[in-house]
């Protein structure tokens, strides 16, 4: 475990002022080759992608409206020519060069109970 608050001090001094909503490390620990213990951080999820742009309009949203008490926000990522919906929040739209095109956005709506 050492070694995740390591790398997670290392992103810190190397990107003073960063903010993330959470930090979650994936790691491996084993013995090598020569009995010795290592562990190696094979992942990070704070990095923008999956449900952090979800993250970040929900607390956009509430930051707008304090007396907010539920919303819904769900993000989306669509390949080839997909037109995402006009209040959509597009966060990535463009060309990958292995899978094509893509689009990368997050939608937020009224939560009804």
């Amino acid at each position: 475990m050492s070694q995740a608050r390591t790398f997670d001090t290392a992103v810190v001094e190397l990107y003073p002022g960063l903010f993330v909503s959470r930090r979650n490390y994936d790691l491996a620990a084993g013995l090598d080759a020569r009995g010795q213990r290592r562990c190696w951080v094979l992942e990070q999820s704070w990095r923008m992608g999956g449900a952090s742009g979800a993250e970040v309009a929900a607390l956009e949203a509430s930051r707008a409206e304090p007396t907010l008490d539920a919303i819904c926000v769900s993000t989306f990522e669509t390949y080839g020519e997909a037109e995402p919906p006009p209040h959509a929040i597009v966060y990535f739209r463009g060309t990958d060069e292995r899978i094509g095109p893509m689009t990368k956005y997050t939608i937020v709506e009224s939560y009804d109970r």
